[in-house]
């Protein structure tokens, strides 16, 4: 299908408020920027950062000639993997900073961007519970069952968080330690467990969120096959990925401070061996001035002697 089209009221709408959440101002000097490949994949490199590649496009301001080259390139290379195909005129359109193009191109990157967003944004954040607690028919409990299951639910956590912060106090146990918490522990009732290491007197316990934090699976349910007798409390998966990419990053950050920890200690040893090679040759340099100072003495006294006996 063809790429330009007219945008209705609401697409235009939905686009201007998409826009200014990009900070992306569509006046006729920005449409001119845009006319160039650059400007746009790197405004696509904010959504898509795997996918592009800014090495194959050079900023052209004046070759409309080249400018298509780089559309082409980057409409095979990008727009084609996100679900977006330019004839031959959009690309001219685009190239040429025709009105209505760039529109166009970025309400289809909307589309895109918001066809991704949808499955984990759009929910509210009530909607997860709502999900999790649908009882299967068999399982049905009563309003007042779920209510107790719950409460000794909550209070069984708040139990074993008290241990955990008790298990934090240092430990006269120099080796490795695995420290569970007492009680009545099995799979049918998933109990929480907390391990602390202990290494030189220090307890470090697991980390355990708030309740706040959590969400919960009534009694009822089926995980992997298993009907779960108690209400269970999961972790959501914002908060999960939020971690997990600190994690990736500080991980990131403490690769980078080793490559260049090696790269300082390279720096000190070859520093150091200049160095070395530097007092081996002011060795071999005071040696030779001895030597030097040495036979100095030897000519003077010879020229004083000759002195001596020519006047005499």
């Amino acid at each position: 299908m063809s790429h330009i089209r007219h945008l209705d009221f609401d697409e235009d709408r939905n686009l201007n408020q998409w826009l200014e959440e990009q900070c992306i101002y569509l006046n006729s000097k920005k449409r001119r920027e845009l006319s160039d490949v650059l400007p746009v994949a790197i405004i696509v490199k904010k959504f898509y950062a795997r996918l592009v590649d800014l090495n194959p496009y050079t900023p052209l301001r004046n070759s409309v000639a080249l400018k298509l080259k780089n559309w082409e390139i980057f409409n095979a290379r990008v727009l084609k993997k996100l679900n977006i195909k330019l004839s031959e005129s959009d690309i001219m359109a685009l190239a040429q900073g025709s009105r209505g193009a760039i529109e166009s191109l970025f309400y289809d990157l909307f589309v895109a961007d918001r066809s991704i967003k949808t499955p984990r944004e759009s929910r509210t954040p009530d909607e997860p519970v709502k999900i999790l607690r649908k009882t299967p028919k068999g399982h049905s409990m009563s309003l007042k069952q779920r209510k107790e299951a719950l409460q000794k639910r909550i209070e069984s956590l708040e139990r074993r968080n008290e241990l955990l912060q008790k298990s934090s106090e240092p430990l006269n146990s120099k080796s490795l330690t695995f420290v569970e918490t007492p009680g009545a522990a099995s799979v049918q009732d998933l109990s929480l467990k907390s391990r602390s290491l202990t290494f030189n007197s220090i307890s470090r316990p697991a980390p355990v969120l708030a309740l706040s934090e959590m969400l919960i699976v009534d009694a009822g349910q089926t995980i992997n096959g298993t009907v779960l007798e108690m209400p269970y409390h999961v972790v959501p998966y914002d908060i999960y990925e939020k971690d997990m990419r600190t994690s990736v990053s500080k991980d990131a950050y403490i690769s980078r401070l080793e490559e260049k920890t090696k790269y300082m200690k390279d720096v000190i040893n070859l520093k150091d061996s200049r160095i070395d090679d530097l007092m081996s040759q002011l060795c071999k340099l005071s040696v030779k001035l001895l030597q030097m100072n040495s036979s100095f003495k030897k000519n003077l006294d010879k020229a004083k002697k000759m002195q001596d006996f020519a006047n005499s």
